[in-house]
């Protein structure tokens, strides 16, 4: 269980807020709280259990992931 102190609300307003509107909120949940894509997955599927993003959203989120955590990783190298 993902436990982390949310104290911002955020409205997303979209037609079904199944696909696309999930991944725009988890790709912000792995940025701004530092969390893996199957931990900000589960954190918004505990507040929205529709939340099923198309395989081409989940895709991008894997590269996503990557580029923030290789990202971080050669950001520290360059600080050394």
């Amino acid at each position: 269980m993902v436990k982390h102190k949310l104290s911002l609300i955020i409205l997303i307003i979209s037609a079904s807020g199944i696909s696309r509107s999930p991944t725009i909120i988890i790709a912000y949940l792995m940025k701004e709280y530092n969390l893996s894509f199957e931990k900000a997955y589960e954190l918004l599927k505990t507040k929205h259990n529709k939340t099923n993003p198309n395989i081409g959203f989940l895709k991008q989120l894997s590269i996503y992931e990557e580029e923030l955590t290789y990202g971080n990783l050669e950001a520290e190298e360059d600080k050394k």
